[in-house]
């Protein structure tokens, strides 16, 4: 069974290139540019796992985790960060995410966390 994966970060450069590298070694992948866009997509299907910018315009990724986890509470969410605060690790954590990752995405790193 193939690992669904929806990407939520409003850097669309960003997540156009890192959803190619991840479809292609066997993900099927999806792309939200805001919170708001994502809701929507994990109620039509929850995906297995997000990957969810911190800082985005719209609703913040805090905000888009809460949202996230009470409409799909078993999906696992890794947040994403350009800033390598420990707030940004210990709210994630707090939260519910699985983990928190530092931008540029080591990709070996993120496959073994996914996998």
């Amino acid at each position: 069974m193939t690992m669904k994966i929806l990407i939520i970060d409003d850097e669309v450069d960003f997540a156009t290139t890192l959803s190619e590298r991840l479809e292609i070694r066997g993900y099927e992948m999806q792309i939200a540019h805001s919170g708001a866009e994502s809701l929507s997509l994990i109620k039509e299907q929850a995906p297995d796992i997000v990957l969810l910018d911190i800082n985005m315009p719209d609703m913040n990724g805090f905000e888009t985790l809460d949202a996230i986890l009470q409409i799909a509470p078993d999906v696992s969410v890794f947040m994403l960060t350009g800033h390598a605060y420990e707030s940004h690790k210990d709210e994630s954590f707090e939260k519910g995410a699985k983990d928190c990752l530092t931008k540029p995405i080591d990709l070996k790193l993120l496959i073994e966390k996914i996998s």
